[in-house]
């Protein structure tokens, strides 16, 4: 039975050697993301024969990941399954590509069923498209980026020691407007699990691998982002938060944090939508290149 630990800072080398065998550039591979959300999803970790296993769990249900590592994939599945089996749970893997899907299917022929979470899929884009914005159907995110570098007096900034707080205290100021736009002036679990999500990256922040940066107008903060390189070509987006009344700001520190702190990625991933609609369409908007499919897979 596999003995699961729970994550800690202290543990990012172990999981970053494991995660860097595999180059999966899908925005579970992240040793910040597993750091971040490890009190919402109940995130743990198990090392078996060379290979990282991650479970996680969520109102009473859990389901791990696909093993990363150059373990035996066979006897890591089977272990995975003997432990479910011994607390008494179904085994489920989330997050499984079309190539894990694949390897799956032919370890293990007709044990899963597979069903395509379109909610999970990761949005992946050209980096240098989201530098630039050129070409026609990127014309509307150019003159808003311009309308902003034109008419704001504004400056940016890296994320570091001196900054960080005033990072800290405009999300506090962005929640609390989001709450207001709410009838019950309350935020959403989703939004609370968010919050304390991005606040467990900036208590460690000088711990991780993470790079941000934030846009001031007129001195005061009025966006922040995080990201980090999960591969060799690769930079996930954690966290993106600005006014939205202030145009063009958005486009801006998408725009000048990737030129910035990230000019050579090829690709970005900014992650899933969640299901949200209108968090759907701005992702569609900047045009990805690829959606990261990713399969709920259940042992039957």
């Amino acid at each position: 039975m596999l003995e699961f630990k729970n994550l800690e800072i202290e543990d990012k080398e172990i999981i970053n050697q494991y995660l860097k065998i595999d180059q999966k550039r899908n925005s579970e591979s992240s040793f910040t993301n597993f750091y971040m959300w490890r009190k919402s999803y109940y995130v743990k970790y198990a090392v078996f024969e060379d290979n990282l296993i991650v479970r996680c769990g969520k109102d009473g249900e859990w389901w791990y990941l696909p093993p990363y590592g150059a373990g035996d994939w066979t006897k890591a599945i089977e272990e995975m399954m003997a432990t479910a089996a011994e607390m008494g749970l179904p085994f489920q893997l989330k997050a499984v590509g079309e190539q894990d899907k694949i390897k799956l299917e032919s370890l293990f022929p007709e044990k899963f069923d597979f069903t395509a979470e379109r909610e999970n899929f990761d949005y992946i884009y050209d980096a240098e498209s989201l530098r630039t914005l050129a070409g026609r159907k990127l014309h509307a995110k150019r003159n808003h980026l311009n309308h902003f570098l034109q008419n704001e007096n504004y400056t940016y900034e890296p994320l570091c020691a001196d900054n960080l707080t005033e990072a800290a205290d405009y999300l506090e100021k962005w929640c609390a407007e989001k709450a207001c736009d709410s009838a019950e002036h309350t935020l959403d679990e989703m939004l609370v699990c968010e919050r304390e999500a991005i606040h467990e990256i900036f208590n460690v922040y000088d711990k991780l691998d993470c790079e941000g940066a934030l846009i001031r107008i007129n001195g005061a903060v009025q966006a922040f982002t995080l990201g980090e390189m999960i591969n060799n070509d690769t930079v996930l987006i954690h966290v993106e938060k600005a006014e939205h009344e202030i145009r063009g700001l958005y486009p801006a520190i998408n725009q000048m944090f990737l030129s910035h702190a990230f000019p050579n990625a090829v690709w970005v991933n900014r992650e899933e939508d969640t299901g949200d609609e209108g968090l759907r369409q701005a992702k569609l908007s900047y045009l990805p290149a690829e959606l990261w499919t990713k399969y709920k897979g259940v042992l039957h």
